[in-house]
Formats: structure tokens, C-alpha cells, sequence
């Protein structure tokens, strides 16, 4: 039903210019003929030419109408086909990345209940089925906050924090993850950077582009990242560079659109849903700020979130102080 509803809404945006522009022709081809007497009758009859051009007027408009409403029917047919292929797509990775931890899952604990699993090997059991259930949890947080922005139900509530602190408890929250995959992720700079920030986007900022590390550059060495966190200018930055295979110049602003994926030989099998460097975006873009893939020399992906400077206003730094004794 729904693939003959877009076949009948694509021919009527096609036919509806066609059978306007022959619907023109022919009207004025019948008018060419009496074109010369009312010419003439209008020399001599200024009401009968004043008539002709409102005439003339009123089918110039609506030729004009009903190639606009053909245009613009086939620009939401195409838009509602891009949509749909895009649904589908996001569909069938999320059917995909969900499937590979529910497998493990399962198949551990089968292992575990049939006591197919030796003590020594047990400890190692039990890490794979936290990695996989974190993955899963990630998997799903993602989606449920792509939905709520989506539907602009994901207000920023910015307290005053140490942004670096911020990020380095992200990072150590994905360490079990980072050591299986075997790589090092090092955090560079010591000093506070004290801003305001959304405490919540934090972590799922930095899960979702050291995820991408984890994936994209698994197959280069060296298995490392560097996180930056530092001042500059008005902003507080975070800086993630890798060693991978690194990102076309002509593709690093498309990577940041939801579902978009880099189409290359190298990284295609790679599994992924398209929404973590979107949902990136979004949640840099509500703190007024921007992410960006920045020119890395050599090899490898730098990506940079660049965030406001903002402090507290002084009467809430002053009612977090507490009370002086008396």
C-alpha cells in the first residue's frame, strides 16, 4: 500500500508540470488564431484589451501554481524516500549492534548454567559479559537520547564543574572497555578547567567519540589516543586524537549528520548505528558550542569540542558556599 501510495505521489509530481506546460501550449495555440482580431478589436475597444491581459494574466498564474505544487510535491516525495531509506538503515544497525552483545550474552550464560566454564577461566567470563552488557547500555542510552532531542525533550541543566575531572571519569568509566580492546587512552594536562557544563553529556560526549577510536583505528598502530582538556581563548576544549585511518577532507563535516556513515573499503564492515557523532553535535551544539573534524598532521583523526566559557553567577557561588560558624 504504502509503495503505491509513493508511486502515485511521485507520477502526479512528474505528470502535474507536464500536463501544465501542454495545457499552456494548447490554449495558446487556440488563442494564436483570434490573437490578431482582438488586437484589432482592442484598438478600437480599450475594455476588450484590458480583458485580454487579465486573461492572459490569470493563466500565467495558474501554469505558474501548478508547477509549483508539482515541484514541491516531488521534493517531499524525495524527501519522505530519503526518510524512509534512512529509517531503514538505522533499523537494521541497531538490529545488527544489538544482536552481537545479546549473542555473547547468551551464549556465556548457557556456558555458565551447563557448567561449561572452568574456574580459572571464569573471572574472564564474567569481565566479557560487563563489557557486553555496558555496550548494550551505551547502545541503548544513544537511541533513547537521540529520540529525546529529536523531540526536544533534553533540556542542558549546567552546573559549575572541573570539566577536566569531568572528562578523565568518563574516560576511566570506559577503561574495562579500553583494556580489551587493547589500546591506551592518555589524558593530557593537569590543570582545572572550571566552566559550565551539562554533567550528564559529558560522559556520553566522550564514550561516543572514543567508541568511534575503538572502532575505527583498531587496525593501526599504535593502539592509542590522546585526550586534550585545556583552555583557549573563551572556550574549553577537548581534543581526542587518534592513529587511524583517518577522514577525507570532504567528509568531515558529513560525519556529524545522523546516520551518515564514511563510505570506505577500510572501515564499511566496521559495526556502528551513524548516531554517535550526531548525537556529539547536538549536545555540544545546546551548550552553544561546536564539534569539529580538525586537519591532523600525518596519520589519524583529531576531533575537537569546543565548548563556551561560563561561570556561575555570583549569588549561586555564593548560597553553594556553606555557612560560616559563628
Amino acid at each position: 500500500m504504502r509503495a503505491r501510495l509513493r508511486t502515485l505521489v511521485l507520477l502526479l509530481g512528474l505528470v502535474a508540470p507536464v500536463a501544465t506546460l501542454v495545457f499552456g501550449w494548447s490554449y495558446a495555440a487556440i488563442r494564436e488564431t483570434r490573437l490578431k482580431e482582438q488586437v484589432l478589436e482592442a484598438s478600437a475597444q480599450p475594455g476588450v484589451a484590458k480583458h485580454f491581459r487579465w486573461e492572459m494574466l490569470g493563466l500565467g498564474s495558474l501554469m505558474a501554481l501548478l508547477t509549483t505544487t508539482g515541484l514541491l510535491t516531488l521534493q517531499v516525495f524525495r524527501r519522505t524516500e530519503q526518510l524512509a531509506r534512512e529509517r531503514a538503515r538505522f533499523v537494521s544497525a541497531v538490529s545488527h549492534e544489538l544482536r552481537t552483545p545479546l549473542t555473547t550474552l547468551r551464549l556465556h550464560a548457557e556456558m555458565l548454567a551447563e557448567g561449561l566454564v572452568g574456574e580459572a577461566r571464569k573471572p574472564r567470563v564474567y569481565g566479557e559479559l560487563v563489557t557486553e552488557t555496558v555496550r548494550l547500555t551505551r547502545l541503548i542510552e544513544n537511541v533513547l537520547e537521540a529520540s529525546r532531542i529529536g523531540e526536544g525533550r533534553r533540556p542542558v541543566r549546567r552546573t559549575q564543574g572541573d570539566l577536566r575531572a569531568a572528562v578523565a571519569d568518563a574516560v576511566a568509566a570506559m577503561q574495562r572497555t579500553i583494556d580489551a580492546r587493547g589500546f591506551t587512552i592518555a589524558l593530557v594536562g593537569g590543570e582545572s578547567v572550571v566552566t559550565m557544563f551539562d554533567a550528564a553529556a559529558i560522559p556520553l560526549i566522550i564514550h561516543n567519540l572514543l567508541d568511534n577510536v575503538l572502532k575505527y583505528a583498531a587496525d593501526d598502530e599504535p593502539r592509542e589516543a590522546v585526550v586534550h582538556v585545556l583552555r583557549e581563548g573563551e572556550s574549553a576544549i577537548i581534543r581526542i586524537r587518534d592513529h587511524g585511518p583517518g577522514i577525507a577532507a570532504a567528509e568531515r563535516a558529513r560525519v556529524f549528520e545522523r546516520f551518515y556513515r564514511v563510505d570506505d573499503e577500510a572501515t564499511a564492515h566496521r559495526p556502528g548505528t551513524g548516531l554517535g557523532l550526531s548525537l556529539v553535535r547536538e549536545l555540544v551544539a545546546a551548550h552553544g558550542g561546536a564539534a569539529c573534524v580538525v586537519p591532523t598532521k600525518g596519520r589519524g583523526t583529531t576531533v575537537e569540542v569546543r565548548l563556551p566559557l561560563l561561570q556561575a553567577p555570583a549569588a549561586d557561588a555564593a548560597a553553594r558556599k556553606p555557612a560560616a560558624r559563628r
